[in-house]
């Protein structure tokens, strides 16, 4: 994938708060008196998501018919000694299997056991063209183009079949391929807005962040001024990004690792869900942070393996600032998140699915298994205004405040 590093600009007055407490608006800010009351935060994705785009391996050449990239379409063709092309060509694919012709002459026993090639078994994800050659006996075509679902050739020994008979009926011959696709399975992370939509690679992304949600002041009537204190929840705010991956089938196990330079700590949560609960905010899967995800990403719509198109699911973070975050020294405030995956290894014993290194996410450019180091975004917070007192000389200080923990408190922390 691409790495990212996207912009939020927090603007905001002392213990003034906006209505709109996150999200992509309009640039307005309406200022009222923070009540101390829960901000109306956007929690999930107000619309369908686009997903990532899927950066295509740059190693294709290392693909071959016989080991081929899954979701791509190969050609198969043969010649055989009828100049006219008359002899008949079976085409089918079969696995696991020693006796293909068994009695002998008769081939018509395989006919339980061979892929439909309609994407509803085990190996082929389509045949083009889609009747009239694959898996018909009488057929005199020499050539059928097949997309390959990705299956463990390993495991599984398929076989593409080439059953000829002869334009007379007289005699037949047989060849067989051994195909075992070469593992592709890639990951593409990318952000997106509250409703879904993708954000520009190049774009320097700014959204309004959480407002203050609440300044509370404590004191007694007693104390002097600058011995009471302002209590002050900085908000929160929820990021979204998309991950997309590709060229897999049965399960994958997805990892994500973030930092965050602000300091908040504990206090960021990281969730995923399919895209349509992601809509719907059901289905969360909470993941800890640098562990793999209790419950790995199934295939959506029916299907036991995807291919080159993909399909994604949407990761959401939260960050809440709590009293103490106020940020608003002059660094900027980095978000980091990142993610691994490794698929399911169908040959492992139980509880074991997802230790197969080998079967992690590769690097479009170097087909290599990457870890997290290729596939992350960056969320950049800038800070808010800082405030300092220019009252009295000397210069007075303000009340004792939580995201200001100098005591005298005169907002330059």
């Amino acid at each position: 994938m691409k790495k990212q590093i996207l912009f939020l600009t927090f603007f905001i007055a002392a213990i003034l708060a906006g209505t709109n407490a996150f999200g992509q608006n309009d640039a307005t800010f309406t200022e009222e008196i923070a009540d101390g009351l829960p901000a109306d935060y956007v929690k999930y994705l107000s619309g369908s998501p686009d997903c990532a785009p899927v950066l295509p391996l740059s190693c294709l050449d290392s693909f071959t018919e016989l080991e081929p990239q899954a979701g791509i379409e190969y050609t198969y063709s043969v010649t055989t000694s009828d100049a006219d092309g008359d002899d008949q060509i079976h085409w089918f694919v079969v696995a696991n299997v020693t006796n293909i012709i068994a009695p002998n002459n008769d081939i018509t026993g395989m006919s339980g056991q061979v892929d439909p090639g309609d994407g509803n078994g085990l190996f082929i994800s389509s045949v083009n063209p889609t009747t009239g050659v694959y898996n018909v006996p009488s057929q005199t075509t020499d050539n059928i183009d097949i997309t390959w679902q990705y299956f463990d050739g390993n495991t599984d020994v398929v076989l593409l079949v080439a059953y000829v008979v002869d334009v007379d009926d007289c005699t037949d011959n047989i060849e067989v391929y051994r195909i075992k696709p070469k593992h592709s399975f890639t990951l593409d992370l990318a952000a997106i807005t509250d409703a879904g939509a993708l954000i520009g690679d190049t774009a320097n992304y700014e959204e309004c962040v959480s407002p203050i949600e609440s300044a509370i002041y404590d004191d007694v009537a007693a104390n002097d001024p600058g011995e009471g204190t302002l209590t002050v929840d900085y908000g929160e705010n929820w990021v979204f990004f998309t991950v997309t991956a590709a060229n897999w089938r049965d399960s994958w196990q997805p990892t994500f690792n973030w930092t965050y330079s602000g300091g908040v700590g504990d206090a960021i949560t990281v969730e995923w869900a399919y895209p349509a609960d992601a809509v719907a905010d059901v289905n969360w899967n909470s993941v800890t942070n640098g562990t793999a995800s209790t419950t790995p990403v199934l295939p959506q719509g029916g299907v036991t393996a995807v291919d080159t198109a993909g399909q994604c699911i949407i990761v959401r973070a939260r960050i809440d600032h709590g009293t103490a975050n106020e940020n608003a020294e002059a660094l900027t405030q980095t978000l980091n998140i990142a993610v691994d995956g490794i698929m399911e290894d169908p040959t492992a014993a139980a509880g074991d699915e997802y230790a197969n290194a080998s079967l992690g996410d590769l690097h479009y450019a170097d087909c290599i298994v990457d870890g997290f180091e290729n596939d992350w975004a960056n969320y950049d917070l800038t800070p808010r205004p800082q405030v300092e007192s220019a009252t009295g000389t000397p210069t007075l200080p303000f009340e004792l405040n939580t995201g200001d923990p100098n005591d005298p408190n005169f907002g330059d922390n």
